[in-house]
C-alpha cells in the first residue's frame, strides 16, 4: 500500500448490510418479468425488485439505446449485471473492444438463436485483480476485483444490431447458469 492508502473502513450499520442481504436473491428465487425496450424492438427479461433487481435504466442514443440492470445476489457484492445495447456497430466486436487487455480470455464464437433468428455468442473471462490503491472521496484504499465472466450474444432484428450481456463472478456462473440461460432464451423481438 502507498503512503496515502489505508484499508477501507466498513460503512453503514449492520442493519443496512442485513437489509441488502435480505433483498439479495438466491439462484432459484429470481423472479423475471418482461420490459419493453424504449428505443429498440425488443422486450427484455429483467428481475423484479422484490427478488433483488434494481430498477433498470434505459438511455436513448441517436439511433437505438441501452438497458442496464444490476441484480443483487446473496453470493456476491458485485451481483449480476445485464446490459442490452441496440444500435449501429453493436455486436461481438464491441465485446472485444470492451476488454482490450491481454488478460481477457475469449472463447470461440458459437452460433445460437434469439427470436428464432441466427445469433452469435461469445464468452470472455477476466482474471481477478488486486489493486494497490483506489483513490476515493471517502479515503484511499486497496481493492480486490474477483474473476469475472461476461457472456454476450449478438443478433439483429428489424435493422437493429444488438448485443445482450450477462456479467457475473466466474466462480458463481455454474450456480446461476439457469438464470443466464433464461435471460437469453426469453429476449423477445417485437414487430419487424
Amino acid at each position: 500500500m502507498g503512503p496515502n492508502c489505508r484499508p477501507m473502513q466498513p460503512h453503514g450499520s449492520i442493519l443496512s448490510v442485513l437489509a441488502v442481504l435480505a433483498l439479495a436473491a438466491a439462484p432459484d428465487s429470481l423472479r423475471w418479468q418482461s420490459l419493453r425496450m424504449q428505443h429498440a424492438p425488443f422486450t427484455i427479461p429483467v428481475v423484479s425488485a422484490d427478488s433483488g433487481g434494481a430498477p433498470p435504466t434505459q438511455t436513448a442514443w441517436d439511433v437505438g439505446g441501452v438497458l442496464i440492470q444490476h441484480i443483487a445476489i446473496r453470493d456476491s457484492q458485485r451481483g449480476i449485471q445485464i446490459v442490452v445495447r441496440s444500435g449501429p456497430g453493436e455486436g461481438l466486436e464491441g465485446l472485444r473492444s470492451d476488454y482490450p487487455g491481454p488478460q481477457a480470455r475469449f472463447s470461440p464464437v458459437t452460433q445460437i438463436r434469439i427470436c428464432g433468428q441466427p445469433a452469435s455468442r461469445q464468452v470472455v473471462e477476466l482474471p481477478e485483480e488486486h489493486i494497490a490503491c483506489v483513490i476515493a472521496p471517502g479515503g484511499n484504499h486497496p481493492a480486490h476485483v474477483p474473476a469475472m465472466t461476461d457472456v454476450s450474444v449478438a443478433f439483429q432484428h428489424g435493422g437493429h444490431p444488438t448485443r445482450a450481456s450477462f456479467r457475473i463472478e466466474t466462480r458463481l456462473l455454474p450456480r446461476y447458469r439457469a438464470a443466464m440461460e433464461h435471460f437469453f432464451a426469453t429476449i423477445a423481438c417485437v414487430g419487424r
